[in-house]
């Protein structure tokens, strides 16, 4: 599966791109997986991303229609440094059942899809840096929420955004009304980046 430094393709992008943005969540079992399209994914992951800095939770509105009717993310659109979560993906829950990667311009978008995900597989492998363990962090919550519903998991990532931009501007009140749409934690990055601020504690919600 894809590496940051794969899906940005060259040396030039390396230094223009130093942020990768992915959406983790559980994809109802009754969605119609066959037409599932990279590109497609990428672009709802993209208006939510504008959505979820301008909006609260009642303001959302219909933003995409095949994601707003079976997609439920973990966490706002999550940022990273320079890396890409599919490898951890799939050293925690095995090959996906679906993956496509996209050519847009010099740079590649990917997603991929898990099915009957294992639980207890994912404190089997350890995490190596901060945003590794955050994914492990949210993608837990997924199979926890997806064995509990019998859905399964969705992956979508692409480079781009700006982690240290997220760091410096928290979704605060608005990262908040997102657990209102069934997100389990309310921010773009660990809460271990953001300086001088105590850790953030995700509010409980049911499965």
């Amino acid at each position: 599966m894809p590496t940051f430094e794969e899906l940005v393709g060259s040396e030039a992008g390396m230094r223009t791109y130093r942020s990768l943005a992915y959406w983790i969540g559980v994809l109802k079992v009754e969605a119609p997986v066959a037409g599932l399209k990279t590109e497609a994914l990428v672009d709802a992951m993209t208006m939510f991303y504008d959505v979820e800095e301008q909006n609260f939770r009642d303001e959302y509105g219909e933003v995409d229609e095949f994601t707003d009717a079976y997609f439920t993310p973990m966490a706002p659109v999550t940022l990273t440094r320079k890396w890409c979560p599919f490898d951890s993906a799939r050293k925690w829950l095995g090959d996906p059942k679906w993956e496509e990667v996209t050519h847009e311009g010099f740079l590649d978008s990917v997603a991929a899809l898990w099915t009957q995900p294992e639980y207890d597989v994912l404190d089997s492998v350890p995490a190596f840096s901060e945003d590794e363990a955050h994914f492990r962090f949210l993608l837990r919550l997924a199979v926890h929420r997806g064995v509990q519903r019998g859905d399964n998991i969705l992956l979508i990532c692409r480079p781009g955004w700006c982690f240290e931009h997220a760091v410096k501007n928290p979704l605060l009140d608005f990262g908040y009304s997102a657990l209102e749409a069934g997100r389990l934690y309310p921010e773009r990055v660990p809460s271990g980046s953001f300086e001088n601020a105590s850790p953030i504690t995700p509010v409980p919600a049911a499965f």
